[in-house]
């Protein structure tokens, strides 16, 4: 996998870009805290997805953890720190990371190995994409420790009854029953899993990075349409791209191989 080296300086993210394929890649750098998203990571994070989104060199983004875990979710002593002084700072953080992902103009990959926990289970289901090692593990984990948690990305992802379940038993989920839900959409080996999710990050940033981002665009905006609307928002966006410089020289290139 070549990597074109350091996009940017943070202390609990390591962030590399590989120029010629058009990709980034964010790792979360606190293995030894179980990568639990504190309130300096959840800042970096924000500050980096939007530094992303802002390069025009990049067109497909995969956050990871690490082999043995992708995050425990919120670091539970500053949870446990919350009071009426600072839990709208802390409220504040937690929603600016999670709104940026959420909102994230380009494709987003979720490379999980080990434990999501929690925040963590939020911050790969925000993801477009999720591809597991088999030791991977999803849980909220809230309920257990007497509090609510976001539900929006995980039911688009599984439906309603099935993370009403999660959230409200607190029940894990390995790989495999992650895969057979339509959680994750793959699962690979710990050996193979990163490099998997980076290789679907280069096919997705290969192709046409406007067609793309209008493409991701409009299936967030057509999930809570009725049908008709769906499809009329859907054929306004595809009308944008039909007879456009580059879908004229793609059809025509497909066109010539077929007559060779």
């Amino acid at each position: 996998m070549h990597i074109g080296g350091l996009l940017m300086n943070y202390e609990l993210l390591k962030v590399e870009m590989d120029s010629r394929a058009h990709t980034a890649l964010i790792r979360l750098n606190r293995a030894e805290k179980k990568n639990a998203l504190s309130y300096q990571l959840r800042g970096e994070m924000a500050d980096c997805l939007c530094a992303l989104e802002a390069d025009d060199a990049v067109h497909a983004v995969v956050i990871t953890g690490c082999d043995e875990i992708f995050s425990a979710g919120l670091d539970l002593r500053e949870v446990g720190s919350i009071d009426a002084s600072n839990k709208d700072e802390f409220l504040d953080s937690v929603k600016a990371m999670f709104n940026k992902a959420a909102l994230f103009a380009k494709p987003l990959i979720s490379a999980v190995s080990g434990p999501a926990y929690a925040g963590g289970f939020d911050l790969a289901c925000l993801c477009d994409i999720r591809i597991a090692s088999d030791t991977a593990r999803f849980q909220q984990t809230e309920v257990i420790h007497g509090i609510t948690q976001i539900a929006t990305p995980h039911w688009m992802c599984v439906g309603l009854n099935r993370i009403k379940e999660l959230a409200w038993t607190g029940q894990a989920v390995d790989a495999a029953e992650a895969y057979r839900i339509g959680l994750v959409n793959h699962v690979y080996p710990v050996s193979e899993y990163l490099d998997r999710a980076m290789d679907m990050a280069r096919t997705i940033a290969g192709f046409d990075a406007r067609a793309v981002q209008a493409s991701k665009r409009m299936i967030n905006d057509c999930v809570l349409m009725n049908l008709e609307s769906a499809l009329q928002h859907q054929f306004l966006v595809i009308a944008q791209f039909f007879g456009s410089e580059g879908s004229k020289q793609s059809a025509g290139g497909f066109v010539d191989k077929k007559k060779k």
